[in-house]
């Protein structure tokens, strides 16, 4: 890891922070605490160095876009699985789980949303 700043408040209280990582190649990917969402993920090619996430610069911008109908989810790391479960069940270690269900099958989102979590 490279280092840590910080990247904003929630209710002017809650630190957010982002923490850069730099793999042996120059690699750089910037994550935030807020949803774990990756705001940067820096590739070189010869010379030029090139952001590829798109994202925002504050977390103000974040809350904002949080804020609108069916919002997109920029950056944020969704959790476990990406789609659907089949009846909001998971099987693990011989346990079955039952998740809450928007509809027949649990969405990516019900009652945990993972973009919004500190993490």
């Amino acid at each position: 890891m490279k280092g840590v700043t910080v990247f904003g408040h929630l209710n002017n209280e809650v630190q957010i922070n982002q923490y850069e990582l730099v793999n042996s190649k120059g690699v750089i990917v910037k994550v935030i605490n807020y949803g774990a969402i990756i705001t940067d993920l820096i590739i070189h090619d010869g010379e030029n160095a090139t952001n590829i996430v798109l994202g925002f610069d504050t977390l103000d911008s974040y809350l904002q876009l949080d804020q609108q109908p069916n919002a997109p989810y920029i950056g944020a790391v969704i959790g476990r699985t990406a789609g659907r479960i089949k009846n909001g069940e998971l099987h693990i270690a011989g346990k079955t789980i039952q998740l809450h269900k928007l509809e027949q099958n649990n969405l990516k989102f019900s009652l945990i949303q993972f973009d919004v979590s500190i993490v």
